[in-house]
């Protein structure tokens, strides 16, 4: 299953690294509200993804010698 390319966060530095993904603005931008009403004085910062990096390498041996140990 592949993941969604956009996703928002909601970031408030004094409370740590955000740990819930929003599929929209909206929803990001209501949890920061609702966070903000929680946390008088504290800011809150609605996140956006930009891109995504994932290395994926896989190489293959063929027709190694059953007699040699592989390590």
């Amino acid at each position: 299953m592949s993941e969604p390319h956009t996703f928002w966060m909601v970031h408030c530095p004094e409370l740590g690294p955000p740990s819930r993904r929003h599929d929209t603005e909206a929803l990001a931008r209501a949890e920061a509200e609702r966070l903000a009403l929680r946390e008088p004085g504290k800011t809150f910062y609605v996140l956006v993804t930009t891109c995504a990096v994932c290395r994926s390498v896989v190489n293959w041996t063929e027709d190694l010698d059953p007699c040699i140990p592989p390590f």
